[in-house]
């Protein structure tokens, strides 16, 4: 048995989310497959985890009765969290993990990228046990789900979460000068469970700035010109930077840039939005940072 998840992108509404507001998410071309095989080498549950250049950088045995860790190293953050993972699983499906099998999952993309190593796992998952990724998510890895609504998305989608409700509609996020946006990794992994964990700890924002921000991600979708494009930029940074105590990315460190510079997802770390007419004026600006991983919208955009 295959299953395959989409990879993700949060373009705006983060942090906010998790409060109720409107976000503009982006599935990806790049994403996660699962194999399930029956194992007939012994009675247990055997994992391999490859990344996108075919190397196996976690594999571990389960006892198939208790999930105890057999094989591995038991003091691995990733396989500690990988044993919570199936026991949520077996608790919402005891009969997924009733017969020996071997689990293999292989990345699309680069495991520091942030574009979802841990959403596509879940949702993939679930996929397999019939149970709810949500539910899944929510037990283990937290956050408001939109990733989880990219995973099985074909489209760009607005999502909003209040309380426990979900609603997320198609979107169309392809601008006309889609050719002026650009992907840039930051050679940093921001750590998203921690990231909520500080949010939560903040004062909820006003609802009128979490309409505000609802509203960005409605207006993005429609904007026909990139110069009101970067004006949208400007005021959804100013926002969040306000609320989390954190400067915006480009005053941070790009301040010398010519366009518009937008975080994705948990500030700091990741992949940031670059908005410029001038594809190798980007290239140049950033490699002169040393930051060598520049990709265009079309190219990982679904």
């Amino acid at each position: 048995m295959e299953f395959y998840s989409n990879g993700k992108l949060l373009i705006s509404g983060e942090y906010f989310v998790l409060d109720g507001a409107k976000c503009l998410a982006l599935p990806c071309k790049k994403g996660q497959l699962l194999k399930i095989k029956p194992n007939t080498f012994n009675e247990n549950i055997i994992w391999e985890s490859w990344d996108i250049k075919k190397n196996l950088w976690l594999s571990a045995e389960f006892d198939l009765l208790s999930l105890k860790i057999l094989k591995g190293d038991k003091n691995s953050v990733e396989l500690i969290l990988l044993k919570k993972i199936l026991i949520e699983l077996k608790k919402l499906n005891p009969d997924c993990l009733k017969t020996p099998v071997i689990i293999i999952t292989q990345l699309e993309f680069n495991l520091k990228w942030g574009l979802g190593s841990s959403s596509t796992l879940i949702n993939n998952l679930a996929k397999w046990s019939k149970t709810d990724p949500y539910k899944l998510l929510s037990l283990t890895f937290g956050g408001s789900g939109y990733d989880i609504a990219c995973a099985n998305s074909n489209s760009s989608i607005l999502y909003r979460k209040i309380n426990n409700s979900i609603t997320f509609s198609n979107a169309k996020f392809f601008p006309n000068f889609h050719q002026n946006l650009f992907f840039i990794y930051l050679n940093k992994k921001q750590n998203s469970k921690n990231e909520i964990s500080r949010y939560l700890k903040l004062k909820k924002p006003l609802q009128e700035k979490i309409n505000k921000i609802s509203y960005l991600s409605e207006q993005m979708t429609l904007v026909e010109n990139q110069e009101e494009f970067n004006e949208i930029i400007l005021e959804h940074e100013k926002i969040i930077s306000d609320h989390i105590g954190l400067n915006p990315i480009k005053k941070e460190f790009f301040q010398d840039f010519n366009g518009e510079i937008k975080s994705l997802g948990a500030w700091g770390g990741d992949f940031i939005l670059a908005s410029s007419n001038n594809k190798e004026e980007v290239k140049n600006y950033f490699k002169n940072q040393r930051l060598n991983t520049i990709i265009p919208f079309s190219e990982l955009s679904i």
